[in-house]
């Protein structure tokens, strides 16, 4: 099919062979191969030559040869030899290559990933941000405070009312340059929705593996440490008797160890009942950014054993509920009102599958909080790997 979707750029006839099957390079050969300008320069040659085509292309040694700073095609040449399939491939000239009249080389998709990682400077570059104001309150004491900063590619929100981070993530070098202070924010915010999504069902954006999602009891520092502090969590809390233990969603790729984790309330906005609820009254959740999707949500841990979180938001007259799993799956969704089940909720024993223990409620906004318009008191969102960075 001529209209199928595929990668602007993609591999085509000549694609790269699966996994099970095609040749497999010790990562020292091939990063050692890319050592050396000219190498590196034939890689950027052929993908700039691809970008301008808008299509896969063959670059003729002689055309390769010119566009490098090499004296003699001899020396050249050595390095030519010294890329192996893993990022070019040799080619024949065929019928279908009209553009193409010459044997050459065209790059594989791991030569586009590299020329992709050094064109948005995610292996070479470092990128920080004066601090911005938000137009949001804090999802923590609802003070209208909220400011974002880069620091070393990684963008924070924090509050400068309560000095409490919401947000800690980092966003490619190539974004920083692209967006200035105004799009910054929103940049940032559109690329990790995608993330949350995608891991959320289960392929990890960075690899295409498996990822394992969890939802995970935690204890909240209110000492406004922030994911700075916690790495994301990484550290064990459970000794921490003046924290209030919440849950959140944690996301792990079985294959490259990509992590991210953020409220279980990020990962149900996509849910078809919930987008609807809210469409009917008139609010689109994506215009809210992820360090505050408003002040209608509350968490609750209706049962450690097994886990079940009930995510909660007011949205008109009534209550949309939706029963989060340990692995994050949404169970049950339900709309409650005022005379439902005496205060608008349902009990974790109305949860199906929720089992033994659905007495041991914990409400992850915690005290006072829960009649607050703050919204729940929740760990920040954060990648765990990178967020100390």
């Amino acid at each position: 099919m001529s209209d199928a979707v595929s990668d602007e750029a993609g591999t085509g006839d000549d694609g790269e062979r699966s996994a099970a099957t095609g040749p497999v390079v010790a990562p020292s050969d091939a990063f050692a191969a890319l050592g050396g300008e000219t190498r590196m320069g034939i890689v950027r040659t052929l993908f700039e030559a691809e970008r301008d085509a808008g299509r896969p292309v063959t670059c003729s040694f002689s055309a390769l040869f010119e566009a490098s700073d090499e004296e003699t095609t001899a020396g050249f040449a050595y390095h030519l030899r010294e890329l192996p399939e893993t990022y070019l491939r040799k080619t024949e000239p065929t019928a279908a290559d009209t553009a193409d009249d010459e044997a050459g080389y065209r790059l594989t998709a791991a030569g586009r990933r590299v020329a992709r990682a050094i064109a948005a400077g995610t292996l070479t570059e470092s990128a920080d941000r004066d601090p911005v104001d938000l137009e949001a309150p804090c999802p923590f004491c609802a003070e209208t405070d909220l400011v974002a900063a880069g620091d070393d590619t990684v963008l924070t929100v924090a509050c400068g009312a309560c000095e409490r981070e919401v947000l800690a993530l980092p966003f490619p070098p190539a974004g920083y340059r692209a967006h200035d202070d105004g799009s910054l924010p929103a940049a940032v915010d559109s690329y990790y929705r995608g993330r949350i999504a995608t891991m959320r069902d289960g392929t990890c954006p960075e690899c295409g593996g498996v990822v394992e999602t969890a939802a995970e009891l935690a204890r909240h520092d209110h000492r406004g440490d922030g994911p700075g502090a916690d790495g994301g969590d990484t550290h064990d809390r459970s000794d921490d008797h003046d924290g209030e233990p919440v849950a959140h969603a944690r996301m792990t790729c079985d294959a490259c160890g990509y992590r991210l984790r953020c409220p279980v309330t990020l990962t149900v906005l996509d849910e078809p009942a919930v987008v609807a609820a809210f469409h009917a009254a008139g609010i689109d959740l994506s215009e809210r950014p992820l360090w505050n999707v408003g002040p209608e949500w509350r968490e609750c841990v209706v049962s450690t054993d097994p886990l079940a979180v009930r995510v909660t938001a007011q949205v008109g007259d009534g209550e949309l509920a939706c029963f989060v799993g340990r692995d994050l799956s949404v169970v049950y969704t339900d709309r409650v009102t005022p005379d439902d089940d005496g205060d608008g909720r349902r009990s974790g024993a109305d949860v199906p599958g929720a089992g033994a223990g659905a007495d041991q409620s914990v409400e992850s906004a915690g005290g006072e909080t829960e009649d607050t318009d703050a919204g729940a008191d929740q760990p920040a969102v954060g990648e765990p790997d990178s967020a100390t960075a």
